[in-house]
């Protein structure tokens, strides 16, 4: 290990040695540099605690986590925001959200953040988003129709043109979307 490390040491120094030899030459062909892009910043902020007659626990700090977060992001790093908390977190308007953050451009970066309950069928190997009035049963098996689907937010997401994507999710097996979900949340 040691005799390694020592070989990786000594290529750095060489190299070090080398590049300080050089001569530099002058920036006769160089092209003025290309103005940088100024992207525009949209957040999709979702927050749900109340999961009041739905067999799903109360969570007590998803709706204020996200609050505060879409405030942070709206006055400390002027995104523009769109927030859903609690009751306008349903399914059909975070999926219309999303539908609406389909329309940004290369020139655009989107952070998603959602607080809320999750569930992981290991089974199908499919994890899910619980939104707001999403039951967890109907007639003792899982109420799957209320819920969003992890495979169907990752399909909108790599659909969307945005140059840049940053997904937090505050749930359990909130990192199937990406991966597969084993364990425990």
């Amino acid at each position: 290990m040691k005799t390694t490390r020592q070989y990786i040491l000594f290529a750095a120094l060489l190299l070090a040695v080398t590049a300080c030899g050089r001569q530099e030459q002058p920036a006769t062909t160089a092209q003025p540099a290309a103005p940088a892009t100024v992207l525009n910043y949209h957040a999709l902020v979702i927050g749900i605690g109340d999961y009041t007659g739905t067999g799903w626990p109360q969570l007590g700090t998803a709706r204020a986590d996200a609050e505060a977060m879409g405030d942070l992001l709206r006055t400390r790093y002027r995104f523009d925001v769109i927030e859903l908390t609690d009751r306008q977190a349903t399914q059909g308007n975070i999926l219309r959200a999303l539908n609406q953050l389909m329309t940004l451009t290369k020139n655009d970066a989107l952070l998603i953040y959602f607080a809320g309950h999750g569930f992981y069928d290991e089974s199908m190997d499919e994890g899910y988003w619980i939104p707001y009035g999403a039951h967890r049963s109907r007639m003792e098996q899982p109420a799957k129709e209320d819920w969003l689907w992890n495979s169907s937010i990752s399909r909108i997401l790599d659909a969307s043109p945005a140059k840049h994507i940053l997904l937090i999710a505050d749930t359990c097996y909130g990192g199937s979307l990406f991966r597969g979900g084993r364990g425990t949340g």
